[in-house]
């Protein structure tokens, strides 16, 4: 009976242990199912990552390639506004001169105004003055054609008396004759 608790015992021992075998090996089969799992979906995401790896890259140089453009935008900008500063500052120099040229030459077109306004009261003072010089011209020439016809009308002065007689001593005649005109 030994013998048959033995060949019992041993067939109920390989039994479990076949079991146990069958077991591990189940185990091993699932636990190699789960590490190709594990591996397949680590190659997924290294997949996944690398793809998102090389999105970023590429939007990291688009972004530095934008920078780069902005900053070069931004200098040439900063030129650009520092040359307008620039020719700002020449034209705002120009326009000052310009203004005190025109300053200068509103000083002088007053001055100019005035002596005008001046030179003009000076000719209608001349005017003026001659009005009157030709009237009182106009007054001499009648005034003188009246002494002239009264001249006219007086009678002609007496011959001269006669020269005594010569003596012997020679004497200068020591008369001068002046002769006036009346017009």
């Amino acid at each position: 009976m030994i013998t048959v608790v033995t060949t019992s015992a041993m067939d109920g021992f390989n039994k479990s242990l076949d079991e146990l075998l069958h077991f591990a090996d189940t185990l091993k089969l699932r636990e190699k199912e789960l590490e190709e799992q594990h591996s397949s979906e680590l190659r997924k995401q290294k997949t996944e990552y690398d793809i998102q790896i090389q999105i970023e890259k590429r939007r990291t140089e688009q972004l530095q390639d934008i920078n780069r453009t902005l900053t070069e935008q931004v200098e040439r900008c900063t030129q650009k506004q520092v040359d307008l500063e620039q020719k700002n500052t020449v034209l705002l120099t120009k326009y000052n001169c310009c203004a005190e040229e025109s300053k200068q030459i509103k000083e002088l077109h007053n001055k100019k105004k005035m002596r005008i306004e001046e030179l003009e009261n000076i000719a209608r003072i001349l005017t003026n003055e001659k009005a009157k010089l030709d009237n009182e011209i106009k007054q001499v020439k009648a005034d003188n054609q009246i002494l002239e016809d009264k001249i006219k009308e007086i009678p002609p002065p007496p011959p001269p008396p006669p020269p005594p007689p010569p003596t012997t001593t020679p004497r200068k005649n020591k008369r001068k004759t002046y002769l006036v005109n009346i017009y």
